[in-house]
């Protein structure tokens, strides 16, 4: 497992936890809130976490593999801010940090391979 694969599974973990956090954050909200009305407008955070949810999942599991979800933190941020969950906003940082860094890691790698590919056909 290279740096990138690693980075990513970070911010996949960071990307559940936040998730996770702020699900139960809306399911809260929605429950005490739905008596003034005000509580089904939290069903669309709880929605967008099950989506957080899922892609901290699938970053766990498939890692580099799926590089296109290292940015999928910035949901998740948007996500803490309707739920004002500060807790989770911070776990969104690190986990798009971290998703940032291993994209760019990620594309470095594959660069490199691309130049040994190079010069062994040259070679």
């Amino acid at each position: 497992m290279d740096n990138a694969d690693l980075m990513y599974r970070l911010s996949g973990g960071f990307t559940l936890l936040s998730g996770l956090y702020n699900a139960l954050i809306s399911f809260i909200l929605f429950l005490t809130l739905i008596w003034i009305c005000v509580g089904v407008w939290f069903l669309i955070p709880m929605m967008l976490s099950v989506v957080q949810i899922t892609a901290g999942i699938v970053m766990l599991v498939m890692g580099r593999k799926q590089k296109e979800l290292g940015f999928l933190p910035a949901l998740g941020m948007l996500t803490s801010m309707l739920n004002f969950n500060i807790t989770a906003l911070f776990f969104d940082m690190a986990a798009l940090v971290l998703g940032i860094v291993g994209y760019t890691q990620a594309q470095q790698l594959e660069a490199e391979a691309a130049k040994v590919r190079q010069l062994e056909l040259q070679g």
